[in-house]
């Protein structure tokens, strides 16, 4: 199916050879431009209010414009533009650096196509964005946990409030898992409740800390005293026994049998203490780990459901900039 491919490049060269791809690639394509930042911003604009026929499919954006970078230009149009956006640029330490500083959550703009453009590498992203439809826009996996808050239905009914775990979290939504299916309707409002944590703590996330004592995320210590508490258990299990014995071998068999018991009684008490401890531990670590989250209220409304109602998508319907920069500030320190 034929689309419409908007290419703001000041680069003769460039736009012959991105309109080509496009052409070969997308038989039928129509292709328009702009040479300026300011134009093209204007064009897409224009097109993209109601009822404009020409709305673009795609945007091509290249890096050096006469009247501003190509990154910031990108923001602006992201702002109001939802469709696939490729950067052009020629190689270079400033380019990696705005990329990986500005445009790190999301995949097309991130996967810029550098200069001078070859036919096989915008194939490629044309192939990913438009003919495979892949997300535009990063998705980070994560593990920790969240709250959603619905709204009440009437005077005197409390809210409805699904606690669960944030398994995913973009700069436009998130996805939470619950362990017991939730009654979700779509398009329904709520408010999600993240607590994010600032750092990680011996070795997990916070929420691995809270969620249960699992030796995998507990502190190395509590893993060895509990190493030592197995190998005694071992040891102090009682042997096999000769089915004849002389009087003499019964009295001490029955007090070798009595020093066993000690022994188990004592490995016993060491078990419990090696418990306690790791609880005592893991309790100092769930103080600690809630004393390091971060929490986030943010209205969002859910677009998908699944499993039954135990998972679910939704997305931010309306986020303040100062959380949109420390949630963006936290997604920079995820891996992609």
């Amino acid at each position: 199916m034929p689309i419409t491919v908007h290419i703001i490049d000041q680069s003769k060269a460039s736009l012959v050879m991105s309109s080509e791809v496009f052409k070969d690639k997308i038989p039928g394509t129509i292709v328009t431009y702009s040479l300026t930042a300011k134009d093209g911003l204007a064009f897409v604009q224009d097109k993209m209010i109601a009822g404009r026929q020409g709305r673009p499919d795609a945007l091509v954006v290249d890096f050096d414009l006469p009247d501003a970078d190509g990154v910031t230009l990108i923001k602006e149009l992201r702002k109001f533009y939802k469709g696939p956006i490729f950067m052009t640029a020629y190689p270079g330490k400033i380019v990696d650096q705005a990329v990986k500083e500005e445009l790190f959550h999301y995949h097309d703009a991130c996967c810029w196509v550098p200069k001078p453009v070859r036919y096989d590498v915008l194939e490629k992203h044309i192939d990913q964005f438009i003919v495979n439809r892949h997300r535009l826009g990063k998705r980070f996996d994560v593990d920790f946990p969240s709250m959603m808050v619905g709204k009440g239905e009437g005077r005197g009914k409390r809210a409805p409030k699904f606690q669960g775990k944030l398994v995913s979290i973009s700069m436009g939504g998130v996805g939470l898992v619950f362990s017991t299916p939730a009654q979700l309707k779509r398009d329904e409002e709520f408010i999600i409740s993240m607590g994010i944590p600032k750092g990680q703590i011996a070795g997990a996330t916070a929420v691995s800390v809270l969620m249960g004592l699992d030796l995998a995320s507990a502190p190395v210590s509590v893993v060895a005293k509990s190493k030592i508490v197995a190998k005694a258990i071992a040891k102090a299990k009682p042997v096999m026994k000769k089915s004849t014995l002389t009087p003499a071998q019964k009295v001490k068999e029955l007090a070798r049998l009595k020093m066993e018991e000690k022994i188990r009684k004592q490995v016993l008490a060491a078990e419990v203490a090696a418990a306690s401890a790791l609880a005592a531990e893991a309790r100092k670590a769930a103080v600690s780990a809630m004393q390091k989250l971060d929490e986030y209220k943010v209205k969002a409304t859910v677009v998908w459901i699944g499993d039954g109602g135990r998972t679910v998508g939704l997305q931010f319907a309306k986020i303040a900039d100062s959380q949109l920069r420390q949630i963006e500030g936290f997604l920079k320190g995820l891996p992609s």
